[in-house]
């Protein structure tokens, strides 16, 4: 029987995604893509886990909540790393 993703699946994706060390990070600004630097909803998008058109709808429907997606995009801008991120995202019930 094919299981169905949920929230915790899509999570558990975006957090190794997050730590693979495949994505260079780049901060603050509207601009999610940078060359090859992507924010860490970005990353997501890169690793096949959300698409590019509207990911950040799609992110928060995925994720959970759109607190989740704004969190995300508020912690990456702010300066955390994807590591740090990856610890928030593991971190909620």
């Amino acid at each position: 029987m094919l299981k169905v993703k949920d929230k915790y699946d899509y999570r558990r994706e975006l957090c190794e995604a997050l730590r693979s060390g495949k994505y260079k990070q780049v901060k603050g600004g509207a601009d999610h893509w940078q060359g090859n630097r992507v924010c860490a909803l970005g990353v997501g998008v890169r690793a096949g886990i959300f698409y590019e058109t509207d990911f950040y709808a799609e992110a928060a429907e995925k994720l959970g909540t759109l607190n989740i997606a704004t969190e995300i995009w508020s912690r990456n801008d702010s300066g955390q790393t994807f590591c740090q991120i990856a610890d928030y995202i593991e971190s909620l019930p």
